[in-house]
């Protein structure tokens, strides 16, 4: 990382602990501070006395979608950019439209599985305000 780059401190999720944990290794090589977590429950926990300026979640988190975890981000970081990762928006019309409305209100960028970590940081620090931003 150069002087002239930026760190953000992102919140992992995704409930194939070993995804969560490549993905957060991966944002960490890039310069980043990665927090994986498996659960929705142990996130929300950590929501308040985590300081992240920015996520990735899986949208499907055992048998629940991310939306209520996305609504109390936005209570607690109004301006906090979230990426959402999806394996069916391509294939199913019904979820991809609810994951489409689910954007626009909550304000979240939405990726087809599979991505590249690379694409989604750059997409997650293009939308961080300047003040959520870490110099490294």
């Amino acid at each position: 990382m150069t002087r002239d780059q930026v760190q953000l401190r992102i919140g992992v999720l995704d409930d194939d602990r070993s995804v969560a944990e490549i993905t957060s290794q991966c944002l960490v090589h890039m310069g980043h501070i990665a927090v994986p977590y498996f659960s929705v429950p142990s996130m929300l926990s950590d929501l308040a006395r985590r300081q992240f300026n920015a996520y990735l979640l899986d949208w499907t988190v055992g048998a629940f979608t991310v939306r209520e975890l996305i609504a109390a981000v936005r209570a607690v970081d109004g301006d906090a950019p979230i990426a959402v990762l999806s394996g069916h928006i391509g294939i199913d019309d019904l979820v991809a439209a609810h994951i489409a409305l689910s954007a626009k209100e909550l304000r979240f960028l939405t990726f087809e599985k599979p991505t590249r970590i690379p694409h989604i940081a750059a997409a997650l620090l293009s939308a961080a305000p300047a003040a959520c931003r870490t110099a490294a």
